[in-house]
């Protein structure tokens, strides 16, 4: 791409900075997390103008980066974040920590085993996203992300035993 159409790229980007944020509020709640979105959308794509298709919708390009980039960092915080910490003054439930750790090791194990959609989904909904935040991230209805939803935790119940679907996504912490 030559120089004049990277600038006129550059600029149309720029113009495109207020839809982009107000985008950014159907993934984040948070005003704080909507904007760093925001910005790592613009970052991404101001960074990969190179492989942007000229001719195709400038805007729609970066609302699917929007997306990915949403998608990924979802991902990534459910890699990290496997048990909460627990606080040494909490009450007690019965469970000891090597029996929830257990626990929380066959929850992931199960979890690996559902089809990728249903995995997200449920990961989304443990992450504390309302469901019209997943079904924009999915692209998809509502009730589409609910069934979605519905069928991976009857799914992983089955796979743990457990008799209230619920149950299976929850880890006890002593």
């Amino acid at each position: 791409m030559n120089t004049a159409v990277t600038e006129s790229l550059q600029a149309e980007v720029l113009t495109l900075v207020p839809a982009i944020r107000r985008f950014a509020y159907r993934f984040e709640r948070d005003p704080a997390d909507a904007e760093d979105l925001a910005q790592e959308t613009l970052s991404k794509a101001l960074g990969h103008l190179d492989q942007y298709t000229v001719g195709t919708s400038l805007k729609s390009w970066c609302f699917t980066i929007m997306r990915n980039t949403f998608l990924n960092n979802v991902n990534r915080r459910k890699r990290h974040v496997l048990v909460a910490e627990v606080d040494d003054s909490s009450t007690t439930t019965g469970w000891c920590n090597q029996e929830a750790g257990l626990y929380a090791t066959q929850v992931w194990s199960a979890l690996s085993t559902l089809p990728l959609h249903q995995k997200n989904a449920l990961l989304m909904v443990l992450d504390g996203l309302t469901y019209e935040q997943i079904a924009a991230a999915f692209e998809c209805e509502m009730g589409t992300a609910k069934s979605r939803i519905a069928r991976a935790r009857s799914a992983l119940a089955a796979i743990l035993g457990e008799i209230n679907p619920t149950a299976a996504a929850t880890i006890p912490m002593a």
